[in-house]
């Protein structure tokens, strides 16, 4: 969700203005995503260091993944302390 967060900081509209998928309008952002650092906190998805953003449409019952080279993280952090006490 941060990912879409730096996308509407930056853009107007609504998100799926710019989703190119399912019901989105497929439009080109006019600015950069706002930077993101992301911390992870949970193994498994890898979300800290790829550009996608997967935000379900609840109206629409759209479930659906969206990204540019403008959305990778400038910062990740993987600390294996933080994730110590997630159960398995």
């Amino acid at each position: 969700m941060h990912k879409a967060i730096a996308v509407m900081a930056a853009n107007e509209g609504d998100y799926w203005d710019y989703v190119s998928a399912g019901s989105g309008k497929g439009q080109s952002m006019k600015h950069k995503p706002l930077p993101l650092v992301a911390i992870t906190t949970t193994a498994g998805t890898g979300s800290e260091i790829d550009p996608w953003a997967v935000v379900t449409h609840e109206t629409n019952h759209e479930k659906i993944g969206f990204g540019t080279d403008d959305m990778f993280s400038v910062l990740s952090i993987v600390d294996p302390e933080l994730m110590i006490t997630v159960s398995t």
